[in-house]
């Protein structure tokens, strides 16, 4: 199928091109503060950043906290998603969301169980059972 072509005057474009600056320091002035003054716009940034929520980092692991960014930080060290080593290590290679670790820890087939002979005095603790 051959293409079609445009029929009549090509279009003008959707805005007005920006009038050509006449000074220098008209173009410095355009380019460093195009929102007005330079603390207007420090203001306008300052306003966004404070209404900006951002996800958890351990999102990929279950957690939906969106926070400021300034308590991102203090959440991020105490969420219950974050993956911390199994205390079995080195025996036990895997990494587990801190708040499922108490489950693990107590089902790992690596955790060190007392010996059968314990109530004889014996104190050897195997990580077989």
């Amino acid at each position: 199928v051959p293409k079609q072509k445009n029929v009549g005057p090509p279009r003008p474009p959707p805005y007005p091109p920006p009038p050509p600056p006449t000074r220098n320091s008209e173009v410095a002035q355009r380019d460093l503060s195009p929102r007005g003054t330079k603390e207007a716009q420090n203001s306008w940034q300052e306003k966004l950043a404070a209404a900006l929520k951002v996800a958890c980092k351990h999102a990929c692991h279950g957690c939906t906290q969106l926070l400021a960014a300034e308590d991102l930080e203090k959440h991020e060290n105490d969420c219950s998603f974050q993956m911390v080593a199994c205390p079995n290590q080195p025996r036990c290679p895997q990494n587990v969301a801190k708040k499922d670790l108490l489950d693990h820890a107590t089902s790992c087939k690596f955790r060190l169980v007392p010996c059968q002979h314990l109530s004889n005095g014996c104190k050897f603790r195997s990580p077989f059972c």
